[in-house]
């Protein structure tokens, strides 16, 4: 059998198993190689440097050309680096929403970012995504009177889109989530003439088929799991087990109107609820129920919840401290029996709304949260927000990343560095709109400091230095400029 690895493009690797009967019957592989080894020893020094590595910290924020967006779902993509699902708009009709798909490095850096918007008055709202197995990611969310699925290619560009409705009602799609046969499930809710506001879940095939649809009590569904052919559905306060067709098994009333829910490997489930966890069994037990409204320094609102490494429960929102009235992003700890372990807040050095509303664990062990930050403080839109911790919650400080063509903060600019791709030398431009202490420095792919360049106070106006790399290997490379509060990072490439 011919195997196909993204490290074997060019080789012809074929894998013959054998059994083998001196082994109590247990079967082996023998693999061989033909030809490009060096790619597979190169492959697997990467994997194992990566596995040494400490854990990349960072936190960014994006504008996307000047207009509002807001982080609603981020994902760890298979190369290793992120993918942010944000609401953006493109003026100041900020009714109209539109879908911003931005792939990123795995230290935050802009890849690539696809708007995605149609004719409708409203626009589009994204709710959910996923990346599907052939590396293009699959979007779900509301289109006027409709749900829809569209599916991208793994750069972004459009392949298919699916609008759901019935006729005579409106359907949205709140939540997505791939299901066990490539297939997908999507969660929202109806609102028939005749039947008022009902929960509402359409399964498809892995190219949006219809395969079956139900209607519910209930309001819109917030959260969808798949367990062993089974669907686990929060709505409201609703917890439900449905079969593989959707018909349901069983409901629980979880006294409280749930917003996730998680499956943890002891089997069993945990709802999540604002400032509240429930745990139930796979029969729809309750086990316990703990609010933390007392448990935290000010208020909490968690948005999403999600495992570490030792399969504790990380929870993602943020802090209100009524006194300040500026929520911060903030991130818990609990174990499985809900006691806290440890907690953060983390703040972006402004009186400006932070919130976290989406977290996933990462491969460095360390976790990336996105949500929605107003630290520009230069109109009243949002900007996306993503942080990347470590297993602790510690973090970096604020970044901002623009656009491709330039990075710009109120008046503090960093230049593109010239030439880039450069060897050996290369020259950085910044600009300040005020005497400051600056400093800029350099760092290589995996977070490592490569060079000190600038720590003292410079006058305002243009300034540039020189690089030389003739003591590094080739490779991608970042300088970060930072003054007072704001901080700046840009990406370059060192050529032999």
């Amino acid at each position: 059998q011919k195997v196909c690895c993204s490290a074997l493009k060019d080789s012809k690797c074929y894998v013959q198993t054998f059994w083998n009967t001196n082994s109590g019957g247990k079967s082996y592989i023998k693999i061989s190689i033909m030809k490009n080894l060096w790619k597979i020893i190169y492959f697997y020094l990467i994997i194992s440097i990566n596995a040494e590595a400490q854990p990349v910290i960072w936190t960014r924020y994006y504008d996307y050309n000047n207009w509002s967006n807001y982080g609603r779902q981020v994902i760890q993509t298979f190369d290793g680096g992120y993918a942010i699902y944000s609401e953006t708009s493109v003026s100041d009709n900020s009714l109209k929403k539109n879908i911003l798909l931005t792939k990123t490095d795995l230290n935050g850096n802009v890849e690539f970012n696809r708007m995605i918007t149609d004719s409708t008055i409203y626009g589009l709202l994204p709710t959910a995504f996923q990346q599907t197995n052939d590396s293009g990611f699959i979007l779900s969310g509301i289109a006027a009177q409709t749900g829809f699925l569209i599916k991208t290619d793994k750069n972004g560009n459009l392949q298919w889109r699916r609008d759901f409705t019935r006729p005579g009602a409106s359907v949205r799609f709140w939540n997505m989530k791939i299901t066990q046969d490539q297939g997908f499930i999507c969660g929202g809710d109806i609102s028939i003439s005749t039947l008022s506001l009902r929960q509402y879940i359409l399964k498809t095939d892995s190219i949006g088929n219809i395969q079956w649809d139900s209607i519910y009590l209930g309001f819109a569904v917030d959260d969808i799991v798949q367990s062993q052919g089974f669907y686990y559905v929060v709505n409201g306060n609703i917890f439900r087990k449905l079969n593989a067709t959707g018909g349901i098994i069983w409901e629980r009333d979880s006294s409280v109107s749930c917003r996730k829910i998680l499956e943890h490997p002891n089997r069993f489930f945990y709802l999540l609820n604002g400032d509240e966890i429930s745990k139930f069994d796979s029969s729809g037990n309750v086990y316990w129920k703990k609010n933390y409204y007392t448990s935290f320094p000010a208020s909490v609102g968690f948005q999403d919840i999600c495992l570490s490494e030792n399969t504790d429960l990380i929870l993602a929102g943020f802090v209100s401290d009524p006194y300040t009235i500026y929520p911060d992003c903030f991130l818990a700890r609990v174990d499985t029996d809900g006691i806290v372990k440890n907690y953060r807040i983390i703040q972006t050095g402004k009186a400006d709304y932070d919130y976290l509303e989406s977290i996933i664990p990462t491969s460095d062990n360390g976790f990336i949260s996105v949500g929605g930050t107003s630290f520009t403080a230069t109109r009243l839109y949002w900007n996306t927000i993503a942080v990347k911790t470590d297993s602790a919650f510690n973090t970096a400080q604020i970044v901002g990343i623009s656009n491709e063509h330039f990075t710009s903060l109120d008046g503090f600019t960093l230049y593109q560095n010239y030439p880039n791709p450069f060897n050996p030398s290369t020259t950085i431009k910044f600009y300040l709109n005020k005497t400051s202490k600056v400093k800029l420095k350099i760092y290589d792919a995996a977070g490592k400091l490569v060079a000190d360049l600038i720590n003292n106070i410079l006058t305002a106006g243009y300034h540039e230095i020189s690089f030389t790399g003739e003591k590094i290997s080739s490779g991608i490379y970042y300088y970060y400029l930072s003054s007072e509060n704001l901080s700046i990072v840009k990406k370059m490439v060192y050529l032999k």
